[in-house]
């Protein structure tokens, strides 16, 4: 007598082991065999905790990003600057080398790379206070980062239409929506060192569209303080994307 498929109703014969019509595997009483559906939804299963795992790891990935950026600036005012003969100091080491001494123990070997005379309008600068986060030690006696146009930027900046997207922790972003090139090979951010009272006193009051110079150098400091140690690489060229790190001898502004 034929037997008949428990899923679909279809006829099948005795010694049939699945149903011709819908595949369904068979038992030897005729029975459905359901072993591998309960394998092929233990397997989806797995796939979809693996989806979801992925894919909340990437969502708190990108809400901390978010958090990171959108943060709340320091709350500071200009009293919480490094001050130039108190918060850090200049000195001469047993080498007779001039080195960085901060107030919290830090040590700086200056690492003077080149004699650099610059000229540029300021297009905007950010203060650093000791406490900035994140902390760094080169917020005490690097106050101020400027972003600086030179060449055409400089004399005709109100020609170029620029518009900056981030800037904090010693890094700037900027979109410029025309004549980008040449713009970008003639900005560059500087992270100014004072080298003295004076240079500090005018750093301190520098406002956008500034027109100045400055001579000094263009340094690599490396610093230690006990198990700690902190080096601040640089560049020496205006619109090579790096940052320009400056051992300001002289400010003039315009």
């Amino acid at each position: 007598m034929a037997r008949k498929c428990p899923r679909c109703g279809t006829k099948i014969g005795k010694l049939a082991s699945s149903c011709w019509k819908c595949k369904s595997p068979l038992g030897e009483s005729g029975a459905v065999s359901i072993k591998t559906s309960y394998q092929g939804k233990e397997r989806s299963g797995k796939k979809i905790v693996i989806i979801l795992v992925i894919f909340f790891t990437v969502l708190l990935i990108s809400l901390a990003y978010l958090v990171y950026i959108y943060r709340p600036l320091d709350d500071h005012d200009v009293g919480d600057i490094g001050v130039f003969g108190v918060d850090y100091w200049f000195e001469e080491n047993e080498e007779g080398e001039e080195i960085i001494k901060t107030l919290d123990g830090w040590t700086f070997e200056v690492n003077i790379r080149q004699e650099y005379n610059l000229e540029g309008v300021i297009l905007s600068y950010k203060y650093y206070y000791k406490n900035s986060f994140p902390e760094r030690p080169i917020n005490t006696f690097s106050p101020i980062d400027i972003w600086v146009g030179v060449g055409d930027v400089c004399e005709n900046v109100n020609k170029y239409d620029y518009e900056i997207t981030y800037f904090r922790d010693r890094e700037i972003r900027w979109y410029i929506y025309n004549d980008y090139e040449y713009f970008r090979t003639h900005t560059g951010l500087n992270h100014l060192i004072p080298y003295n009272s004076e240079v500090y006193s005018k750093m301190l009051n520098l406002e956008d569209k500034d027109k100045f110079s400055l001579n000094g150098y263009i340094v690599e400091p490396y610093g230690t303080n006990g198990d700690l140690w902190y080096n601040w690489p640089s560049d020496n060229q205006i619109g090579n994307y790096d940052c320009e790190v400056i051992l300001v001898n002289e400010l003039y502004v315009q």
